[in-house]
């Protein structure tokens, strides 16, 4: 594919798709653990995956969510910041410098991982020069840039117009620049062996894993929960004294001390497969104009060639997501499927044709 196709694809077709099967490091079945998120309900119910039945070849399959789209947005520019500072290419962006501030661990943030790219409100916190970033020249025309004119952001930090950024602390509360995301990747655990569960409040039945997580400490210390720790201001001691004023009588664990009874929660799941489903959506890219015609064609076409960028990163860096799940070897992992789609609602165009 060469840039000509990529820019005659963008404007005729409707999106790209890749579906790609992953395996966990260990093998087929083994055992993986996806994020947890918190339960739903009363009386504080224990975290739990997500879990979806989704319609695969005609059947209602147990699914898991085991990269969300959000957190595939992060590693992918992720991926695309790694490939800049290795010097694999050139992306324009954002830096906040910390070098001065001997702040540990931290010399550098930049519109590629802040949580809200070049709209975060740490880089509106920061300075240019000697004005507030957003009160700069720069920093005007982002908080102004629009659907029906994204030069600034395609000029400042493309990844904004590629995976979607709110200027949400802008003029008018909350209705300052907003764009929606024209990547979308997500990884999905397909075929899950789940248990149904009574919900105490609905009485519906809902999935819960098979798999089960083990838990427990030996203190080597061999302190015991009867042994007396206090806490306080000035840190922990045996004693009320040596730990200040105000020192409370605290339980072993509580500075990390004891022993943590053996236990089992549901977590971790089995499935026959993961599949990862990436689409660029071209439909969303032409919504997007940068002053002319021929800078709208030529604008499209390269968030998509980035879109494409991020996507081999991504592949050339690995998959290392969860325990036991990373990007398997080529002989574990099935063939990756590029799709383009093309909109049967969309008359294709003449070569130089207005979009």
């Amino acid at each position: 594919m060469d840039i000509t196709t990529l820019t005659r694809m963008v404007a005729e077709n409707a999106a790209l798709r890749r579906r790609q099967t992953l395996q966990p490091v260990g093998g087929k079945n083994d055992k993986i653990f996806p994020p947890t998120y918190p339960g739903e309900g009363r009386n504080n119910p224990p975290p739990t995956h997500v879990y979806e039945w989704r319609r695969i070849d005609g059947d209602d399959v147990a699914c898991v969510l085991v990269d969300s789209p959000q957190s595939q947005a992060n590693r992918l520019e992720e991926s695309l910041l790694a490939a800049h500072r290795d010097g694999l290419v050139r992306i324009p962006h954002v830096v906040v410098d910390f070098k001065d501030f001997d702040l540990a661990g931290l010399s550098e943030l930049t519109s590629l991982d802040a949580p809200h790219r070049v709209y975060d409100a740490i880089l509106r916190d920061s300075l240019l020069g000697n004005e507030p970033f957003m009160d700069s020249a720069l920093g005007k025309r982002l908080a102004k840039a629009k659907a029906e004119d994204a030069s600034a952001l395609l000029e400042t930090s493309p990844n904004a117009l590629l995976f979607g950024a709110w200027h949400s602390t802008g003029e008018g509360g909350g209705l300052g620049a907003k764009f929606a995301r024209c990547l979308v990747s997500e990884i999905v655990a397909i075929g899950v062996p789940v248990e149904g569960v009574k919900n105490q409040k609905t009485g519906e039945i809902e999935p819960r894993t098979a798999g089960r997580r083990t838990g427990s400490r030996i203190d080597p210390l061999g302190l015991l929960r009867k042994v007396e720790v206090f806490k306080g201001p000035a840190g922990w001691d045996v004693t009320a004294d040596g730990a200040g004023k105000k020192s409370k009588k605290v339980r072993p664990s509580e500075i990390n001390h004891g022993n943590i009874a053996p236990s089992i929660s549901a977590l971790g799941i089995t499935c026959d497969h993961l599949e990862q489903t990436v689409v660029i959506s071209f439909a969303a890219l032409r919504r997007l104009r940068f002053g002319s015609p021929e800078r709208d064609a030529a604008g499209r076409a390269l968030l998509a060639a980035l879109g494409l960028l991020t996507i081999v990163e991504q592949d050339a860096q690995g998959y290392a997501l969860r325990s036991g799940l990373r990007r398997p070897s080529a002989a574990g992992a099935g063939p990756s499927r590029w799709h383009h789609h093309q909109d049967r609602h969309r008359p294709r165009r003449r070569p130089g044709a207005l979009p």
